[in-house]
Parts: C-alpha cells; structure tokens; sequence
C-alpha cells in the first residue's frame, strides 16, 4: 500500500492504495467519515482467469459461449451482481450490504463511517484465479466539490 499522507484522512489529504486482485478483501486502512464525500479514482490492468481489464471490467456478454453463458448464470454471486466482471468494487468494513461499484472512478457519500475495503467483483470461491492490481486514489471532498454522485451505499 502506498501513501501520499502519512494518515489517509489527515486533513483532507488524497491517499493511493492498491489493490490486489487476488484478496477477497483488500483493506485500505483509510477511513471514511458518515456524510462525507469521496471521489475515488482507479487506474492500472488486472486479469480473470486469463481475461485481462481495467479497473472497470468487463460483461459476460462479452465473451463467447460457453465461457460468457456460464458466466452469466453465476453473476448474483458477485459481491456486486449489478456490476461487471472484476470491476473495481468497494464496501465499508467488509459489510456487503454496503458494497457499491467504482470501476474508474465514482463520487461516493459515505452513508455511515468505516474502513473502505475492496476487491475486484467477483465469485467468492474463484479469487485464486486472479492477477494484477489496480491503484486507488481515494480523495475527500469538501462541500460542493465535484460531481452529484450516483453512489449511495
């Protein structure tokens, strides 16, 4: 994991974290406040089984079949079902009722406070057959900075 803060939520300050395709749960140690906002960007290549991405992913309609159509039957079991393959996604304190989709990048309120954990979307009994990381710059925002975000978890 790699800083540009000695405390990610020093002061406001940007911090970058990578993250490992192959960890279920990558903890970031950067706590996020209730109510505050965040713009999290991802950058960086990271491979399924073979299927090589970016921090966005990619859909099973995507691929031929059989691989796509088997693909598909699995996709409630992603930590996120409605986001793609290996899209960059995050949750707060490992609680999956909190997980939401970052892909390259989101504004995220934060709907209560906790550690940002995350990995990359999905099964939970396939991680072993992941390579690559992706690097996340997770930036505070003060009142009115940036864009509405969709994100609410």
């Amino acid at each position: 994991m790699s800083t540009e803060s000695a405390h990610p939520n020093a002061h406001g300050a940007r911090v970058t974290v990578t993250i490992a395709a192959r960890r279920r749960r990558n903890a970031t140690g950067v706590v996020l406040e209730a109510g505050r906002r965040y713009r999290l960007t991802a950058e960086g290549d990271w491979s399924d089984g073979g299927i090589a991405c970016g921090p966005s992913g990619y859909l099973s309609s995507q691929l031929p079949c059989p691989q796509g159509c088997a693909l598909a039957l699995t996709e409630r079991l992603r930590a996120v079902p409605s986001a793609p393959w290996f899209a960059l996604v995050g949750m707060i304190d490992s609680d999956r009722a909190t997980a939401f989709e970052i892909g390259a990048g989101t504004v995220l309120r934060a709907t209560r406070g906790g550690e940002l954990v995350c990995c990359a979307n999905d099964v939970p009994a396939m991680y072993w057959t992941n390579r690559g990381t992706i690097e996340l710059t997770v930036e505070p925002l003060e009142a009115g900075d940036g864009t509405a975000g969709p994100t609410e978890p």
